[in-house]
């Protein structure tokens, strides 16, 4: 009964405020993005890789009543020396780790296998997991969040969080569910790159420090935007970091409801 109520409301109040879905509109695709786990796991095996069974963390499965919708841009108007898009976008994704604040988090394959797979094609390639170091208590210690590449294409890729609760060389639970894309594309005369996500905290441990979780991505996805601003500029191309698209920053009470947000028939979610 309560579940049908909150539907009720939300979607009263989502037919009241038509102008609300705009909000998270330009995040759709992500939104309706649901990976599955068995043939992500199969193309990395393909590769000749040990099994690793693990869960895609979706967004209705999350815990958070926030929900996450940014995107944070580098503007591009000319490539550093030397390189063209292609060589310039296998760059910036096989070196991701290194444009990151390394106090904020860090990343590298799973294992070996996923290293070296990380680094061997100018595209991501389907089912790699990369593991983020995440600090936490001030630096004192990290928080291990893996992901999985679950799209990929000439020019971008999607990293979707994955969970695993084995004893034995697991890493628990990503901070939040949903899906994130990394790409490189052609708009006007310039280049951007960009990383945009739509996603709510997942584990209910984390649901109780949303802002938290919130404010740690946003010093991330920033970091990742000055520090391939300077590589550019740096390398004789010319860049500018663009200010970020969050709405409602990182304050959850300030974002999009997922009880709001899940009555909107375009995204295609539970109400729960």
């Amino acid at each position: 009964m309560r579940t049908n109520l909150l539907f009720t409301v939300a979607a009263l109040w989502l037919a009241a405020s038509p102008s609300q879905a705009e909000v998270w509109s330009p995040w759709v695709d992500l939104a309706n993005f649901k990976p599955d786990a068995a043939p992500l796991q199969q193309a990395r095996a393909n590769r000749g890789h040990s099994a690793k069974d693990y869960k895609v963390q979706r967004i209705d499965e999350g815990t958070g009543s926030a929900v996450n919708v940014d995107e944070y841009v580098v503007r591009i108007d000319t490539l550093p020396s030397g390189m063209n898009k292609k060589q310039f976008f296998w760059h910036v994704r096989k070196n991701l780790n290194s444009f990151f604040d390394q106090s904020v988090a860090s990343f590298d394959g799973y294992n070996g296998d996923d290293t070296g797979d990380w680094g061997s094609q100018s595209t991501a390639l389907l089912g790699t997991i990369m593991v983020f170091q995440i600090s936490t208590l001030g630096g004192v210690g990290n928080d291990e969040a893996a992901v999985v590449v679950s799209r990929t294409s000439e020019f971008s890729w999607v990293f979707s969080p994955v969970t695993d609760e084995a004893l034995v060389l697991g890493f628990g639970d990503h901070p939040v569910a949903g899906n994130r894309e990394f790409g490189l594309r052609e708009v006007g005369g310039h280049m951007e790159f960009y990383t945009r996500a739509f996603d709510r905290v997942y584990p209910s441990l984390v649901s109780a420090a949303e802002e938290t979780a919130f404010e740690g991505a946003d010093k991330l996805w920033k970091s990742l935007q000055t520090n391939l601003e300077s590589y550019v500029n740096s390398n004789g191309g010319s860049a500018t970091k663009q200010a970020p698209n969050v709405p409602g920053g990182t304050v959850p009470a300030n974002k999009p409801q997922y009880a709001v947000v899940c009555a909107d028939v375009a995204v295609s979610l539970s109400c729960n």
